[in-house]
């Protein structure tokens, strides 16, 4: 006889917790109909109804609540179990560094970094923030394991997958700067301040070599 699925288990406390499927379905990122199934199946495994689906929330029934204890239960054991193997070896000591960028970090990888270090707690990874050149010499220099950087172009001794792609955005004070609509060009722009991050930083040398194609220089 088959036991009590986990991932099942999981699922059903999201709902009754977080009181929809589809909440639980981002939480766990399923979609609303794997979740759906998910109960379905552990009420079929159980044979007995475990969620009440008539009003606007699903709220577990008298069974249900019984088997939330035990649900609670299962899951914490099942984590102490693995977390006791960790010490004996295998995934033990994994540790991977990795570096982004400030921008990137809050932007794009937060919440990816969230759920790395709630799903395999047993892997060390220090975070570096730095700019993009200073990612790419912690590479080089094989203190850093890998990087998500905004990428220059011209490191053929840098192994490098473009993993994401953005357009970039000019943005001026409201109040009559510039009329609107008007296409912006490096002239246009180089009668504003032009504020600087980072030297060095690839954004930067970038703007800086579009306003060097047109003759103009940013009044950084």
């Amino acid at each position: 006889m088959r036991s009590l699925n986990p991932d099942q288990l999981r699922t059903f406390i999201e709902v009754v917790e977080r009181g929809s499927f589809t909440a639980a379905g981002r939480e766990l990122h399923l979609t609303q109909p794997a979740i759906s199934l998910q109960v379905r199946e552990l009420e079929a495994y159980c044979r007995v109804r475990l969620i009440d689906r008539c009003g606007r929330r699903p709220v577990p029934t008298e069974a249900g609540r019984v088997l939330l204890v035990h649900a609670r239960r299962i899951l914490k054991a099942n984590e102490e179990a693995l977390s006791a193997l960790r010490s004996h070896g295998g995934a033990s000591g994994s540790r991977v560094r990795v570096g982004m960028t400030m921008t990137t970090l809050t932007y794009l990888a937060r919440d990816v970094v969230r759920r790395l270090k709630r799903d395999h707690p047993e892997i060390d990874m220090p975070i570096t923030l730095s700019s993009s050149p200073g990612l790419i010499e912690g590479i080089r220099s094989s203190n850093l394991d890998i990087a998500i950087v905004t990428w220059p172009g011209d490191e053929p001794d840098i192994d490098a997958e473009v993993i994401y792609s953005d357009t970039v955005m000019g943005i001026v004070p409201d109040g009559g700067f510039v009329p609107q609509p008007v296409r912006a060009t490096a002239a246009l722009l180089s009668s504003m301040p032009f504020i600087v991050q980072n030297v060095g930083d690839v954004q930067t040398v970038l703007a800086q070599e579009w306003f060097r194609a047109s003759g103009q220089a940013p009044n950084a």
